[in-house]
């Protein structure tokens, strides 16, 4: 398909090389279903239900993206070659990312998991075909191809205001922090969104790192080793935050503060995010 909006092209492995399969263009089709979760409650003697979230977003349901397509080849020893590289690449519903493509080439990912071993339709006399289909689970928005790098960041004194872009169109919750330099029982907030993360620990030189990993819920604190040696260590948050970070489409302010005079480096790395 040379000339066509954005779709499904290929499933692969986290690390892309492990294992993959790119989807037959034969008689393909696409479809998306993404639900929202919207708890309400039903009040005595009043109507409608009332809405729990009230101004908030509706978190996200798995989506359902269902995938059909068909093997055509040139010999039926050649369909049945195919399919069984089709199994192979969908590796027994090993958790990988879907990948999607549009017309001018951009690519995009999200992790997913096949939730079958794709059901297979033949009919009498199709003697070089054989239709095929895959649902998939989506467990995250689409990300750009491309890691977004923004620092870093040289913070020289405590309350110090940077700008982080999001290009995407969606909230970005995996975000990677590294902290570096001089700094004490810190803080890096969003203002943006009001989130905040931080630790209480003493970097005194370069080779002292910090690192959040937001979408694993991480902190670690390298004493000197300039990470090579992290140790797991407890980060703190706001009350009541459920996220290590959150980066809002746009723009967002960041604002690190500490006790002291800070001389810290902070770098934050992520994949921007789409609906």
């Amino acid at each position: 398909m040379a000339y066509q909006p954005r779709i499904p092209t290929k499933f692969t492995s986290a690390d892309g090389s492990t294992y993959s399969f790119t989807f037959p263009t034969g008689d393909y089709e696409w479809e998306s279903d993404a639900g929202l979760i919207v708890p309400t409650a039903q009040m005595p003697g009043a109507h409608f239900e009332y809405d729990l979230l009230e101004e908030r977003e509706a978190p996200m349901r798995n989506p359902r993206e269902s995938v059909r397509f068909a093997f055509r080849e040139t010999t039926p020893t050649a369909v049945d070659t195919a399919v069984d590289a089709a199994f192979a690449g969908l590796h027994l519903g090993k958790r990988g990312k879907l990948w999607t493509i549009d017309n001018a080439g951009d690519e995009r990912w999200a992790v997913a998991r096949p939730q079958g071993l794709m059901p297979l339709r033949w009919v009498a006399g199709d003697i070089f075909r054989i239709g095929a289909s895959v649902d998939f689970a989506r467990y995250s928005t689409w990300y750009h191809e491309a890691l977004t790098t923004v620092g870093p960041e040289n913070i020289t004194a405590s309350g110090q205001t940077w700008v982080v872009t999001n290009p995407g169109n969606a909230a970005v919750y995996n975000a990677v922090i590294l902290v570096t330099g001089t700094y004490e029982d810190f803080s890096i907030q969003n203002d943006t969104t009001g989130y905040a993360v931080g630790a209480t620990v003493t970097g005194n030189s370069a080779n002292d790192w910090t690192r959040f990993d937001a979408g694993a819920r991480t902190a670690q604190f390298d004493d000197g080793g300039a990470g090579a040696t992290y140790e797991d260590i407890s980060p703190t948050t706001l009350a009541g935050q459920v996220h290590l970070m959150v980066i809002a489409p746009g723009a967002n302010t960041f604002r690190l503060t500490c006790p002291g005079t800070p001389n810290a480096n902070v770098t934050i790395t992520f994949y921007p995010a789409r609906y």
